[in-house]
């Protein structure tokens, strides 16, 4: 951590309600990944959570490029039914694939086909995908799902705990962006999905934390009412003020 996030943990508000620290995180994450609405989690696997819970139906499918553990899990628990869609290229060690990490749209279209869009909760895609040993999404395939998904009224919700990683293999590796600063594509690449959750101890180098963010406001509203439940009041969610 810097020197700056170890003062900070010196003048952080303890409040239980409304603690300015919350609106500087709110703040944060409008800024840098360009959502609407933010909930602070006590690390990623809560923000994954309340997500599964309120964006899942029994019985729906849930698409993802490979999945993470906790993810999974908690999709299945809600209800869902995790279908991997990423390319075959990530399966591949000998492959040297810039972008393993990406979606197989034919293999997401096939899916749709069979079981109908409306059985598709969302699309859970992840920036760096963990258990493929971090490969990245690029940003020409991010934007082939979005108009993929916006055929057939599907959302998708991204782990972007290490978006910032992505970022930067897009900006090393992909056509066009080698002189756009990470920032910039970051939220290029957000701007592609619906929302998104955070474990802060990658990325953003913080000791516990997590943040769960979305753009539509009735969903917001059913997140911010379960995390009461789970996690704590909606501007505190779990972790001290700090």
């Amino acid at each position: 951590m810097s020197d700056r996030q170890w003062a900070g943990m010196m003048l952080g508000d303890e409040a239980y309600a409304g603690s300015r620290n919350f609106y500087r995180l709110e703040e944060a994450v409008r800024s840098h990944y360009g959502y609407a609405h933010i909930l602070p989690t006590h690390q990623g696997r809560g923000a994954e959570h309340l997500l599964s819970r309120c964006a899942i139906t029994q019985g729906q499918f849930v698409p993802g490029n490979m999945y993470f553990t906790t993810t999974r899990l908690h999709q299945e628990l809600a209800g869902g039914t995790f279908v991997d869609v990423i390319i075959d290229a990530a399966h591949d060690t000998t492959s040297r694939h810039p972008f393993k990490g990406n979606v197989d749209l034919s293999k997401l279209e096939s899916l749709i086909a069979r079981e109908g869009a409306d059985r598709i909760a969302y699309v859970s895609l992840a920036g760096t995908v963990n258990m493929a040993g971090g490969q990245p999404v690029s940003m020409e395939n991010v934007k082939a799902l979005r108009a993929l998904c916006d055929r057939h009224g599907i959302r998708i919700f991204l782990d972007a705990t290490r978006m910032a990683e992505n970022a930067f293999f897009i900006q090393q590796r992909e056509p066009g962006y080698a002189n756009m600063p990470i920032a910039a594509i970051v939220r290029e690449f957000c701007s592609c999905t619906d929302g998104a959750w955070m474990s802060g101890k990658k990325d953003n180098l913080v000791n516990i934390g997590g943040w769960l963010a979305v753009n539509d406001w009735t969903l917001f509203e059913e997140l911010r009412n379960l995390i009461v439940v789970y996690e704590g009041l909606h501007t505190y969610g779990g972790m001290a003020g700090r």
